[in-house]
């Protein structure tokens, strides 16, 4: 495994190990790829903490996208952070899960290629940790949209509903294979 930053890591989240990984796209589950300590286009360079996930780098062409981090508790530090280390690429400050009702929530901060929020978005998850609503604000707090998405008993995507920015019903997707 990697284990030298090959890019910078936000230093706040003590990142005790450093490899890519690739991710089912079906299962969801991670598996850490040997890279030889050189940057791999295509791949998704992660930052742990004991097992969790507290940065990931998405790359296209080689390129740094999108820098994501996680459980961050006041986003202005990374931030700033951000803008200065990688003043080109999307950056996701995440800050941790809290106890929201029967499940959790947690608050993501984006940002452009400044140190300036340009979009909150908020997660809504069940027990089980699956997702139930996202909305996205702007940086004032107007909500812009919001997802419901609706399960089966077996956990299986049933139909995502759209709400515009009054909270109105504008569309109901369907996942289900007919």
């Amino acid at each position: 495994m990697a284990s030298i930053s090959l890019l910078p890591i936000y230093g706040e989240l003590s990142a005790d190990r450093v490899t890519y990984v690739d991710i089912d796209l079906e299962t969801g589950v991670w598996s850490e790829v040997e890279a030889g300590g050189e940057l791999v286009p295509g791949r998704i360079l992660a930052a742990f903490q004991g097992g969790q996930v507290v940065q990931k780098i998405l790359f296209s062409d080689g390129t740094p996208r999108n820098v994501q981090y996680f459980g961050v508790p006041e986003p202005g530090a990374a931030l700033r952070w951000h803008a200065a280390n990688y003043p080109s690429v999307r950056g996701e400050i995440w800050q941790p899960f809290a106890r929201e009702g029967s499940g959790s929530c947690r608050k993501g901060h984006f940002t452009g290629s400044n140190a300036i929020v340009d979009m909150v978005k908020m997660e809504y998850l069940d027990d089980d940790l699956d997702l139930i609503s996202e909305e996205y604000y702007t940086p004032d707090g107007r909500l812009l949209e919001r997802f419901e998405y609706r399960y089966d008993s077996e956990k299986e995507l049933l139909e995502t509903l759209s709400y515009n920015r009054h909270g109105e019903l504008i569309d109901i997707e369907s996942h289900v294979d007919e």
